[in-house]
């Protein structure tokens, strides 16, 4: 594409998203809408504060905006409520008004709308480094798919290859076993992390079988209103309810049982879609995009070369869409998370009562040694689901104590996991590498011995882990090698600095009341090291 930049966007679904992407394909801006209106998942919400803030942080123009692409042909998604597209939005001027915040769209500015899994497509191939490869989208649905497969080339662009109907969709049936236990609806890493409690489970059905047992009664465009009726119905027959509180659901070998089925399900599937993949395409490298492929127990499986980005959920769409329109740049080590916006300056009124001192990676190396809990805010956000050092809670992995701490502060349940995050010379030392998917955590792999005997903290109740190997420099990075200096383990126990039920923090604001309601030990805030008045908590 030649001419003017293209601005990326998610439709209001949910995960609502803002790319700016310049003509090349180069990514200026990436982030999710929930970030500055605070409503996690920001469901039903246009991203308009997004898009605003994608232009006024990388300088461009709204004049410059040639293009707006949206990764949804929503007049197709048969959504529940009859609203995904209303006929005023035939009207540019209107379309610009409710999904960009616009009060006119730029002349010669048009929109572009693509297939929902041909922009996830998009967004998994482009922003690996693979010339060429198998994609695979595997979500709850888009206009008409469950699950597609395509072939990805750098100069032949993204081409469907084959799609399964909605009532194969993994993501519909792992979200009814999410409900059925307890959980809301986008919670499905807690199905997957109660799935380890399990010593083995077996699969519930094969797609070779044909339709799923709970999907049969659906049409081939059947809503997710309809879908959630069918398998919550075949969960309460085949199951009964579940009813243990979900705090303690570890405890309960019925709700233990669903969980690891349900998982081993998804795994199954996953692993015979990336074979069928490759069968079809002929080719060995395989991109996963779309939101199941956040199940990082089923990519963990997956045999190499395999690349899953760190936003395949529907918030990459709106990356993809605008890839489709440019294609993507060369990126030999795959595209970087850290697309967001930058840390905002810490006001007078902000966590006024906490001291000041300068942040050295040694003085927090000490602090985390000594058992304390700390934050990180610094530099781009990352965009995605999992926070990657610049907007992290971080402690020390070797102490189950702290770990069980860390969860009671940001109020999770008691038996989730929390991840590892070490240096390059980590993986494949502490647990088994998954190449390019150690890097930002889209899959977990087996904790080797040393391992397990040297990060306790850091390992889940089967022996695995969800690990981040730090390449960037950052603050993170520096406090690895302060820790590698002193003697100890270049690892630290890293999670999203938010509350239960925020999003990441990302303003001075949310980071300031996040501080103080979490009871963190310390808080680096770009070059500040600040801490309690009173002392560690």
């Amino acid at each position: 594409m030649s001419g003017g930049y293209v601005l990326g966007v998610n439709w209001w679904f949910h995960d609502g998203a803002a790319a700016v992407v310049d003509p090349a394909g180069n990514v200026l801006w990436m982030a999710e809408e929930e970030r500055f209106t605070r409503h996690r998942h920001g469901w039903g919400e246009f991203p308009v504060a997004a898009v605003a803030a994608g232009l006024a942080e990388t300088g461009v123009d709204r004049e410059e905006i040639s293009l707006v692409a949206v990764g949804w042909q929503p007049w197709l998604a048969n959504h529940p409520s009859g609203q995904a597209w209303r006929p005023s939005y035939a009207d540019p001027a209107v379309l610009a008004q409710d999904l960009l915040g616009w009060d006119r769209l730029p002349a010669g500015c048009t929109f572009s709308f693509f297939d929902h899994h041909d922009a996830h497509a998009a967004s998994a191939f482009y922003a690996s480094p693979f010339d060429d490869a198998a994609v695979l989208v595997v979500d709850g649905h888009g206009e008409r798919a469950s699950v597609s497969i395509h072939r990805g080339g750098r100069r032949t662009g993204i081409t469907p290859v084959e799609c399964y109907p909605r009532p194969f969709s993994l993501g519909y049936f792992y979200e009814a076993a999410t409900r059925h236990l307890g959980f809301r609806l986008l919670e499905a890493g807690k199905t997957m992390g109660l799935a380890s409690y399990a010593l083995a489970a077996e699969p519930l059905f094969a797609f070779a079988d044909g339709i799923p047992p709970g999907a049969r009664a659906l049409r081939a465009d059947c809503t997710w209103d309809e879908a959630a009726t069918a398998w919550g119905t075949w969960f309460q027959d085949t199951y009964g309810p579940v009813s243990t509180p979900t705090a303690c659901l570890h405890r309960d070998p019925l709700a233990v049982r669903i969980a690891a089925q349900a998982q081993a399900t998804v795994a199954a599937e996953l692993a015979r879609l990336v074979a069928r993949a490759r069968e079809l395409t002929g080719l060995d490298a395989v991109c996963i995009g779309g939101g199941v492929a956040q199940n990082c127990v089923a990519m963990g499986a997956v045999d190499e070369p395999v690349y899953v980005p760190p936003f395949a959920h529907d918030a990459g769409v709106s990356l993809g869409a605008a890839w489709l329109t440019t294609g993507g740049p060369v990126l030999p080590q795959g595209v970087s998370p850290y697309l967001g916006a930058q840390t905002q300056p810490r006001t007078a009124d902000q966590l006024a009562g906490w001291m000041s001192v300068d942040y050295t990676p040694d003085l927090v190396a000490d602090l985390l040694r000594c058992g304390q809990v700390g934050a990180v805010y610094t530099g781009r956000a990352e965009v995605g689901a999992r926070a990657l050092g610049h907007r992290s809670v971080i402690a020390r992995p070797d102490d189950t104590a702290v770990r069980d701490r860390v969860n009671r502060m940001k109020g999770r349940e008691p038996w989730r996991p929390l991840a590892p995050a070490g240096l390059a010379e980590c993986d494949g030392v502490f647990w088994d590498s998954r190449g390019s998917r150690s890097r930002y955590m889209t899959a977990s792999a087996p904790m080797t011995d040393l391992g397990r005997s040297s990060l306790p903290g850091a390992t889940h109740v089967d022996g695995t882990c969800r690990m981040q190997v730090v390449r960037e420099t950052g603050v993170v990075h520096d406090v690895l090698r302060a820790l590698r200096g002193g003697g100890h383990d270049p690892v630290v126990l890293n999670t999203s600095f938010n509350d239960r039920g925020d999003p990441i923090a990302h303003a001075g604001a949310d980071v300031a009341a996040a501080a103080e309601r979490m009871g963190l030990d310390f808080l680096v805030w770009d070059d500040e090291l600040l801490r309690p008045a009173g002392g560690p908590r």
